[in-house]
């Protein structure tokens, strides 16, 4: 590859990592392209594109400066929060322990993690929606980077009664893919084998709503300059076949496509055993307006069909 068009490519990734939010990431590729231009005296224009790199740099530096040290989101009112769980949660079902459980999670896309918290916690007692309750605390303790909290809870865990060793399992699985997200070289103590007794000798299939962890998802742009690329964005929540993810204002194509109702029919989902192919409805989409993810768009997205990736 010449010297262009790795540039190109490098400012390219450098773009999209900005439009997702991914500041020290788009800052290093802007360096990277420093770098390379530094070593080429010869290149036509150098010193003006190194300007206009360096000052993408410090862009990218001020922004991580203001996400580094944005103030958390103000815990909201009982009311107010009352009042969210009553409008963003999405549950068909009148089971209450699901409605109860889609509710806690609509507080989370508000960072009302603390509340959300302890409504995962009062979830724990009904089986029914007991692995969802836990995996969703998990998630609230790593959206609030509180990473400690969240192995301590899972340790906690084990060898309380209302959790058995293929429970545990599951969440050994679940956490230990969320860290690697994260970066963390957390070790995590093994769940308890699971003994011969517990096994049963029938094949056990998921609820039919009961759908996989999806860790990722990647949505084709349908329309403007970008039209046929990809972008990737990590799942924030989950709740069964409903995934939240996190869209930077800047990623003005993708909020573009993600319009309420809107059906994507060629997207990606990435879950720790396999590469889905499938299709997805918009069902919310809300700006943030304090916080941390301050101009990001929290989006709703449910699973409507998917299909192993061969490819």
């Amino acid at each position: 590859m010449d010297l262009a068009s790795k540039i190109k490519e490098i400012l390219k990734q450098a773009e999209i990592y900005a439009a997702q939010g991914l500041f020290v990431e788009a800052r290093d590729n802007y360096r990277g392209v420093i770098d390379l231009l530094q070593a080429q005296p010869r290149v036509k224009d150098r010193e003006k594109i190194l300007k206009s790199l360096n000052a993408k740099v410090e862009a990218m530096k001020a922004r991580i400066r203001k996400v580094e040290g944005a103030a958390p989101p103000p815990v909201l009112s009982p009311e107010v929060q009352a009042l969210i769980k009553k409008l963003f949660r999405f549950s068909l079902s009148d089971d209450p322990d699901h409605v109860a459980l889609d509710g806690a999670v609509a507080l989370t896309k508000f960072g009302q993690y603390g509340s959300a918290i302890g409504e995962f916690e009062d979830l724990l007692g009904r089986p029914t929606v007991r692995l969802a309750a836990a995996k969703n605390i998990l998630r609230c303790h790593l959206a609030a980077d509180e990473i400690p909290a969240a192995t301590e809870k899972y340790r906690g865990w084990i060898g309380d009664p209302r959790f058995d060793s293929e429970l545990l399992g599951k969440l050994h699985a679940f956490l230990q893919s969320l860290l690697e997200q994260k970066g963390s070289a957390v070790e995590l103590p093994e769940p308890p084998r699971i003994l011969q007794s517990e096994m049963l000798p029938t094949l056990q299939v998921e609820a039919p709503d009961e759908v996989l962890d999806i860790n990722g998802v990647r949505i084709q742009i349908s329309e403007g300059p970008s039209k046929g690329l990809y972008v990737d964005y990590d799942v924030s929540f989950q709740s069964g076949n409903v995934i939240s993810i996190l869209v930077s204002e800047q990623d003005a194509e993708v909020l573009n496509i993600l319009q309420l109702g809107e059906i994507l029919s060629n997207v990606e989902l990435t879950a720790a055993v396999a590469i889905f192919k499938g299709s997805a409805k918009v069902m919310a989409k809300n700006r943030i307006k304090v916080g941390p993810r301050s101009g990001f768009f929290n989006v709703d997205l449910k699973i409507r069909a998917f299909a192993v990736s061969c490819g």
